[in-house]
């Protein structure tokens, strides 16, 4: 089921009865609900200070997502905005809050893709390493590598 407009603003209606406080309890502006044009119907709802539009629930679910460590990237292909759109206007995160964020990924993402080998075992027919390395410098190579005498 996709989130679109339509003709009759069902989203956009919905938003504003949950969030017209009028409709549920006393109005904190000190109107009365039966003369205020806000709560007369749909076409005037917006018209209440206290209403939210459906804009904010949506900066609301990105800057959440944003928080628990989305990548900007997926987040971006989510919401159908670009990755420099969602830093513009919808990162409400403070430096220090995004840095944390992105370590806290880097820290997940390296723990489940730690490829790193075991430590070295012994060889099985008891042989240690400086009988393998024994025969490296035998001093043959030594004109070829060496420039003569170093100065410093």
């Amino acid at each position: 089921m996709y989130l679109s407009t339509s003709n009759t603003g069902w989203l956009r209606t919905t938003s504003y009865n949950l969030t017209q406080p009028c409709l549920i309890g006393d109005c904190p502006h000190d109107r009365d609900p039966a003369t205020c044009d806000a709560a007369d119907g749909r076409e005037y709802a917006s018209k209440c200070p206290s209403v939210r539009p459906p804009h904010d629930i949506r900066r609301g679910s990105i800057s959440d997502h944003l928080r628990r460590g989305w990548p900007i990237q997926e987040l971006a292909e989510r919401v159908n905005a670009t990755p420099k759109v969602i830093r513009k206007h919808y990162d409400v995160r403070r430096a220090r809050e995004s840095m944390l964020t992105r370590s806290e990924l880097l820290a997940e993402t390296t723990k489940s893709t730690n490829t790193m080998s075991p430590p070295p075992q012994p060889p099985v027919d008891g042989s240690t390493d400086e009988d393998s390395t024994a025969n490296i410098d035998d001093g043959d190579d030594r004109d070829f590598f060496s420039d003569g005498p170093v100065r410093i």
